[in-house]
């Protein structure tokens, strides 16, 4: 009996066991697939954020293609979404706004990358939410486009090479020494740079972008400012001419011509702390395509920036001036020349002012013109040569009576001795060629309005013997012929004589020796515009002196009749007796509104903008020198014509109305596109700050970047550079700008860029506009940060406290998060995006 309670014992027990493992197992199952619920529950909820984060990257770039006008430095690409205000609780829209900017923040290796911040619920971002067939919630996401535009790019400004150490970023080492006016021992000599190997340019000229200064980068930056290993500048590029890298430097430096491929490898290369990597973002962009030296003309008047409607800048260090002619020159702006200025067309004008640029920029002292040798030109260009002031024409007369008594009617005999012929030439250039000089000189004369008298005619070389200017300045020449012998007798009814003159031709050639080129030409009297002049009575039989003197008012303008002034006298009236006199009609002073502002009581010869290079430029600044086909008047970069804009045709006008938009129209080099132009559109204190930083004012134009007294400064402070800063930041914050000349049409840029130190007339007050502009560009932005975020959610249903198609925060789950970032690049050239980097992002 105990033998079979025991058996009954091992059953039972083995039952329960049984039955425990089989609850075991039960539970083991019911666990697993609870966990495998759940973990499908995560996945699915996982991969609906995930899908919503894609979606709204989709969204984004699709935005951002989407867009044909100019798109915005500044972020305007996001989610949004019309919504009734009354959907969502105050508190809950106040919640989910700061939500939903955290939400679209986030830090990628120690950087943060934020949007715009709002306050309350004063944003323009918003979810987008995924219903079901229910209305009840899926998902939500969101995205934002974030621009990195409008920063430095190192591999550009920071020359990697291309000068053999010659770079901005260069420390005190006399290398300034090996360039032209180079100082030993001038504090600013790292500003040194070359563009060949015997080519070398002083400081800031506007050429290049390798120009832009940061040794004076201070405050967050000031590692920027020490020597050595500590200058990251200075580590970023090669100082070896052999591309070996900087004494104690461990790190791989970018060979000569290459460019950083991405932050990590720059990081590497300069060592740099993690302390610095923000503020080093904050400066430079390593993913900035290459800008197009494109110009925009909208065609369509649209505002659309279509690809149809860019075209090449005009290069203007182009080394083949000598064979350019006047169609050649593709610069729109002087090619739909509008003003006639001093020429009976604009199309004159325009052929003036085109050959004027040719010959400033060409080798020879041979002018642009139209001239065969036998014609009047319609027009001549400005060579480094003497021009045409003045020229006087004294006449001697005499009037004797034929007979003797009271007699109603007498006979005189007219004599009129020594007609010769003066000539002023001037020299506003210091060194010009030997010049001699032909003129050509008909004169009628007449008396008592009717009767004519023999014409003084005279054609031949004046001076045979070429005269040698050795400084600026004036030089007399004079001639005496005899043409009217006294032969001549008239009867007259009265004792004094009324005799006129007319000079029917009076042509100054200026040329070479050997007159195989000529230098200037005046027509300064032709048979279609002369008219007669009164000498006033003669009395008898005394020898009486009268002058025809013909002045011009700018010696750059002197071809035409129009040009010149005339005036008579009993006595020496002109200004050839003494030298260096002005001419009458040259003003005491200089507007600056319709005329070029210069100082008061200057000679032609110191005008400031009276230079030729006779070879490229080697700055924007200098197409501030080229004559406008009128007096006084030059190319104004100082103004911009806003109802020319950059609209089909538009060309230039006025000289009030400025010629400023030609800035968008050139170019310093041959290349098709250049790395590293400051996007003028950003509102980066620092970056703007950099880019005129050091820019000299009062400069040599022989050497446009050189040492003055006054250069911008950059204290970070209330200093020049900080100043200009914040006056482009106030104008482009609550615009965009769509061509780099558009800048100056804002009155407070102009204003704070032509009013400071030293800037006392057009060529100085032009200096700072010409060493900037072509540093510039006006772009939508080329490089963007998208980050999206999508999000998996439960809704609770309908209540009645609860709202339809929207995130109740009291009430909704969320179930899974998703961000993505993505680092874009446009390409300027078709508008064109790239996704260089796609990284998913989980906190």
């Amino acid at each position: 009996m105990s033998k079979l309670i025991n058996e009954k014992g091992i059953a039972t027990i083995m039952t329960i066991g049984f039955v425990v493992l089989m609850f075991c197992i039960a539970l083991a199952f019911i666990t697993t697939s609870i966990i495998e619920k759940k973990s499908s529950l995560n996945f699915q909820s996982i991969a609906v954020a995930r899908l919503a984060a894609q979606s709204a990257m989709s969204r984004a770039l699709a935005q951002m293609k989407s867009i044909d006008t100019r798109l915005p430095l500044h972020d305007k690409v996001y989610s949004y979404r019309y919504e009734n205000d009354s959907a969502d609780s105050e508190s809950d829209r106040a919640g989910e706004t700061l939500k939903l900017i955290n939400a679209l923040s986030i830090q990628i290796n120690g950087t943060d990358y934020v949007p715009v911040s709002y306050s309350g619920t004063d944003t323009p971002f918003a979810w987008i939410y995924n219903v079901d067939t229910d209305r009840k919630l899926i998902s939500r996401m969101a995205y934002v486009v974030i621009t990195d535009s409008g920063k430095l790019d190192p591999s550009a400004v920071l020359d990697s090479g291309t000068t053999s150490g010659l770079h901005p970023s260069e420390i005190n080492t006399g290398i300034a020494a090996n360039a032209t006016n180079g100082i030993s021992g001038e504090n600013n000599r790292e500003i040194t740079m070359t563009t060949s190997t015997t080519s070398k340019i002083i400081g800031r000229p506007g050429a290049n972008v390798n120009e832009i200064f940061l040794r004076s980068i201070t405050n967050s930056e000031s590692w920027f400012t020490s020597t050595g290993i500590g200058n990251y500048a200075e580590r970023m590029s090669m100082t070896n001419s052999d591309g070996t890298s900087s004494t104690g430097a461990t790190s791989t430096y970018l060979l000569p011509g290459n460019r950083w491929a991405d932050y990590d490898q720059i990081f590497k290369a300069i060592e740099i702390d993690q302390n610095d990597i923000t503020n080093f973002k904050n400066l430079f962009s390593v993913y900035e395509p290459a800008i197009p030296e494109e110009y925009w003309i909208d065609v369509n008047s649209d505002g659309i920036r279509s690809m149809s409607e860019l075209y090449s800048r005009f290069n203007l260090g182009n080394a083949n001036w000598d064979s350019l002619t006047i169609s050649d020159i593709d610069i729109p702006w002087l090619q739909n020349w509008k003003n006639q200025g001093g020429f009976p067309s604009a199309s004159d004008a325009k052929n003036q002012i085109i050959a004027n640029l040719i010959d400033y920029c060409d080798s020879d002292d041979n002018p642009t013109t139209d001239y065969s040798g036998s014609n009047i030109p319609t027009y001549f260009g400005l060579e480094k040569v003497p021009y045409v002031n003045e020229v006087r024409i004294p006449l001697s007369i005499n009037l004797e009576k034929n007979g003797s008594g009271n007699k109603t009617w007498r006979y005189h005999t007219i004599s009129i001795m020594d007609p010769g012929v003066e000539i002023e030439l001037v020299n506003m250039y210091g060194s010009v060629p030997d010049s001699k000089v032909k003129l050509t000189l008909y004169i009628s004369m007449r008396v008592n309005g009717t009767e004519s008298l023999p014409s003084f005619i005279y054609e031949n070389d004046l001076f045979p013997t070429p005269y040698s200017f050795l400084s600026s300045g004036y030089q007399k020449q004079a001639s005496t012929f005899y043409s009217l012998d006294g032969t001549t007798a008239e009867k007259y009814n009265v004792s004094s004589l009324p005799l006129e003159a007319k000079v029917d031709t009076l042509i100054v050639e200026v040329s070479s020796s050997t007159t195989t080129q000529y230098y200037d030409y005046a027509a300064i009297s032709t048979p279609s515009t002369a008219e007669w002049i009164s000498l006033g009575n003669i009395p008898d039989g005394v020898w009486q002196e009268r002058y025809i003197d013909f002045q011009v008012k700018d010696p750059r303008q002197n071809l035409l009749p129009s040009d010149w002034e005339v005036d008579i006298d009993s006595s020496s009236n002109g200004t050839l007796d003494e030298l260096n006199p002005k001419n009458s009609n040259f003003p005491s002073s200089f507007s600056g509104t319709d005329t070029d502002i210069e100082s008061n009581n200057i000679q032609p010869y110191e005008i400031s903008t009276a230079y030729i290079r006779n070879a490229p430029m080697k700055s924007p600044w200098e197409l501030g020198f080229i004559h406008r086909g009128k007096a006084f008047q030059t190319i104004n970069l100082k103004q911009y014509n806003t109802t020319e804009g950059y609209n089909d045709g538009a060309g230039g006008n006025s000289y009030s109305d400025g010629d400023a938009n030609i800035l968008d129209q050139i170019k310093m080099s041959s290349e098709d596109s250049e790395y590293g132009k400051v996007n003028l559109n950003t509102q980066n204190d620092t970056v703007l700050r950099s880019l005129f930083d050091k820019i000299r004012i009062g400069s040599d134009p022989d050497n446009p970047g050189w040492l003055t007294t006054y250069s911008i400064t950059n204290n970070n402070g209330s200093d020049t550079a900080a100043q200009i800063s914040s006056t482009i930041r106030g104008f482009t914050s609550g615009t965009n700008l769509s061509t780099r000349a558009e800048l100056l049409s804002n009155s407070s840029v102009t204003n704070k860029l032509t009013t400071l130190s030293g800037q006392v007339n057009d060529r100085t007050q032009e200096e700072v506009i010409g060493k900037f502009i072509n540093l510039t560009d006006a772009s939508p932005g080329n490089v963007f940060y998208v980050i999206a975020i999508g999000e998996a959610i439960k809704d609770v249903g309908f209540g009645n406290s609860t709202n339809f198609e929207v995130f109740d925060s009291n009430a909704d789950m969320i179930l899974a998060t998703q961000k993505i970032y993505a680092i874009i690049q446009r390409n300027p050239i078709d508008n064109s995006f790239k996704i260089i980097r796609l990284q998913y992002v989980t906190e």
